[in-house]
C-alpha cells in the first residue's frame, strides 16, 4: 500500500484549454490530478485565473487573475491536508513580461493575507499557457514539515528597478525540507540588484556564484546538487551558458554523476538577463541512473545524470480523496504511522524526434525507462513540466498523453503538473518533459 493519492476538490475545479468541450472532458477529471499527495508531500498542478467551472476570469486583469491562481492552489493544498503556510515553492509562468508586476502584486495580496510564517521559494519564466487569455500559470510544492532559510548578501529576486510599480518581492531563498533544500531561481543581479555582465558568460558565472552563496548559508556545497533547471533567454546564448554550467558542475563532481540538468529556452522577466537557475540540494545517500538507458542529445553529460535517485526519510501522511467528491472516510482521518516516504527521483528533461505526436511518446518512453532503471515504474511519477513549441501542438501532445497514461498507468493516479509553451535547445525537438518519480516500496 503506498501513500499516493489524488487531490481534487470541486471549490477548484480543472482548467478547460480554448477548444475543448468542457462536458466531454468532464469524466476525465478524476484521472487529471489537480494534486498528488505523498506522504508530507503536495505537489499541485499549474492552475490559472479560472474559476471551478473552468471558465477564464479577469481578463484584463493580470493582478486578479495572479490572486485568484494562488487563492486557488490554496484551496487545493486544504483539500489534501495542508495549509498555506506549508508551501515550499512556487514556479510562476506569466504570458508577458509587461504583466509581470501587476501578476505578482496580486500573488502577493494572497499570500500576505494568508501567510502566518515564512514565505516559500520562488521562481519565475515566460512560457505562454495554451490559452492566450490566461495571463500566468501558477504550480505549486507543499511539505507539512519545512524550515525557510534567509540568506545575507544574496540579491533580490528582481532588480529594483524592474518594474515602475512596486510588486510582491517577499521569498525565501531555499525551503529545507528533510534533507532536500529547493531553492529560489537566481538571476544574474549583485546584491543591490545591479544587473552583472553584458555575455552570457558573465551572467551565467553570476548566476551560479548566487546559488553557491544561497547553498553556503544553508550549510550546502554545489556538489550537493540533484536537480538544476536553466532558463537561457536566447539560443544565441546556449553554448555559453551550457559551457559555464559543465565547467562549474565539473569542479564540483570531478567523477561525475552530477544534478539532473534541464535547460529550456525562454524570455526572462528581468531586463537584459540572459540567463535564470533554479536547484534542489540534499544530503545523504544519492545515486544516478546510468544514461546510456535514455541517452539525451546535447546533454552535459558526463557531469549531469538523467536521474538522480535519493533516499528520503520523512513521516508518512496522506488524505485519500475519490471524485466526485465523498463525505471524508474516518479511516483516513486517523492518526498515520510514521513510515519512510521512499526513494525521490529527479529526471532530466526527456524529448524526441519526429512529429509532435511522436516526440510525446518518446519523451513518455524516457521517462518510464528511467523510473524503471531507479527500481520504480511510471506509476510512481508524481509530477512534470512539459514544454512544447507552439500553442497549435498542445492537442497533439495531449491526445498522445492520454492514450500513454491510458496504456502504462490505468489503475493509478495521474500526476500534477503545468504544461506552459517554451522552447527546447535540442535544434528540431517540440517538447521537453522534466519530471519527479517517488518509489514506494
Amino acid at each position: 500500500m503506498t501513500d499516493k493519492a489524488v487531490v481534487y476538490t470541486s471549490a477548484v475545479g480543472k482548467v478547460v484549454p480554448a477548444g475543448y468541450d468542457r462536458a466531454a472532458m468532464l469524466p476525465q477529471w478524476p484521472r487529471w490530478s489537480l494534486g498528488i499527495r505523498v506522504a508530507n508531500l503536495l505537489f499541485a498542478s499549474g492552475t490559472g485565473g479560472t474559476g471551478p467551472d473552468g471558465t477564464l476570469r479577469h481578463t484584463d486583469d493580470p493582478r486578479a487573475q495572479g490572486a485568484l491562481a494562488v487563492r486557488r492552489l490554496i484551496t487545493l493544498m486544504e483539500a489534501g491536508g495542508a495549509r498555506a503556510d506549508d508551501l515550499v515553492g512556487i514556479r510562476v509562468y506569466v504570458d508577458d513580461p509587461a504583466n509581470a508586476g501587476a501578476l505578482l502584486a496580486g500573488v502577493g495580496d494572497v499570500l500576505r493575507e494568508r501567510l502566518t510564517g515564512d514565505y516559500p521559494a520562488f521562481s519565475m519564466v515566460v512560457a505562454n499557457t495554451s490559452d492566450r487569455a490566461v495571463h500566468a500559470e501558477i504550480e505549486a510544492f507543499a511539505a507539512t514539515a519545512h524550515e525557510s532559510v534567509r540568506c545575507g548578501g544574496v540579491p533580490p529576486r528582481f532588480g529594483s528597478g524592474t518594474w515602475s510599480e512596486p510588486a510582491w518581492d517577499d521569498h525565501a531563498h531555499a525551503v529545507r525540507v528533510g534533507n532536500l533544500w529547493f531553492l529560489s531561481a537566481q538571476l544574474p543581479l549583485d546584491s543591490t540588484g545591479r544587473l552583472v555582465g553584458t555575455t552570457a558568460a558573465g551572467q551565467t558565472a553570476q548566476v551560479l556564484a548566487n546559488l553557491d552563496a544561497v547553498l553556503a548559508d544553508s550549510g550546502r556545497t554545489a556538489s550537493d546538487l540533484v536537480r538544476l533547471t536553466v532558463w537561457v533567454a536566447t539560443r544565441e546564448a546556449l553554448d555559453a551558458v551550457q559551457g559555464a554550467v559543465r565547467d562549474h558542475l565539473a569542479a564540483a563532481f570531478t567523477t561525475g554523476g552530477g544534478p539532473a540538468t534541464t535547460v529550456i529556452v525562454a524570455p526572462l522577466v528581468e531586463p537584459g538577463a540572459l540567463v535564470q537557475m533554479e536547484a534542489v540540494a540534499a544530503t545523504g545517500a544519492r545515486r544516478v541512473v546510468d544514461a546510456a538507458l535514455a541517452p539525451r542529445p546535447g546533454a552535459l553529460w558526463p557531469v549531469d545524470a538523467v536521474a538522480v535517485v535519493l533516499s528520503a526519510e520523512q513521516d508518512s501522511f496522506v488524505r485519500r480523496f475519490t471524485w466526485p467528491e465523498r463525505p471524508p472516510d474516518v479511516a483516513s482521518e486517523s492518526a498515520p504511522a510514521r513510515r519512510p516516504l521512499g526513494e525521490i527521483v529527479f529526471l532530466s528533461a526527456r524529448t524526441g524526434t519526429g512529429t509532435m505526436g511522436e516526440q510525446t511518446r518518446q519523451a513518455l518512453d524516457g521517462m518510464r525507462a528511467l523510473a524503471e532503471a531507479a527500481g520504480g515504474c511510471f506509476a510512481d511519477l508524481v509530477q512534470f513540466d512539459v514544454y512544447y513549441a507552439h500553442r497549435s501542438l498542445y492537442a497533439d501532445y495531449n491526445a498522445v498523453r492520454i492514450a500513454y497514461l491510458e496504456e502504462h498507468n490505468p489503475e493509478s493516479a495521474w500526476f500534477a503538473g503545468s504544461g506552459p509553451r517554451a522552447d527546447s535547445p535540442t535544434p528540431g525537438s517540440l517538447i521537453e518533459i522534466e519530471s519527479i518519480a517517488v518509489i514506494q516500496r
